[in-house]
């Protein structure tokens, strides 16, 4: 995995500061509302002072900052966030099932029977096996 540049995720981090700042919007008010945004994006609890930081230069960032706040600046140019907050990783699909590119969007999770190795992203929220045989499997049991 390639390093992040501290510089230029200050610098990212310097456009999106600038474009949230308003007359009369203090220092703190002004992070926090960053922070907000980067907190939607990540799902993350990050506070307005870690933001302020890394923006600073006294705190480094993160890999997980740094996407963020490109993430966050994708979406200011009208870049959909979801397309941005992303990583390539390798699934295996079904032929005809997903098309290549495709953003996942839900979470993976481990298939609920006992032994079975297979983690997988469910087609909807309360699927706890990865197949139909495992689920018989696991009610067989």
């Amino acid at each position: 995995m390639e390093p992040i540049d501290p510089h230029l995720t200050r610098e990212l981090l310097s456009s999106v500061v600038e474009f949230f700042d308003r007359p009369g919007l203090g220092n703190v008010a002004l992070y926090e509302l960053v922070t907000s945004k980067l907190n939607r994006i990540t799902g993350e609890s990050w506070s307005w002072r870690y933001i302020q930081g890394v923006h600073a230069g006294t705190i480094q960032p993160s890999r997980k900052i740094h996407r963020a706040v490109t993430a966050l600046g994708a979406a200011l140019d009208e870049v959909p966030a979801v397309a941005t907050y992303t990583v390539e990783i390798r699934v295996f699909a079904r032929p005809d099932q997903v098309e290549p590119g495709s953003i996942v969007l839900g979470q993976s999770r481990s298939c609920a029977r006992l032994g079975c190795p297979v983690t997988f992203v469910g087609n909807v929220p309360w699927r706890r096996y990865c197949s139909p045989e495992c689920s018989s499997m696991a009610h067989k049991e």
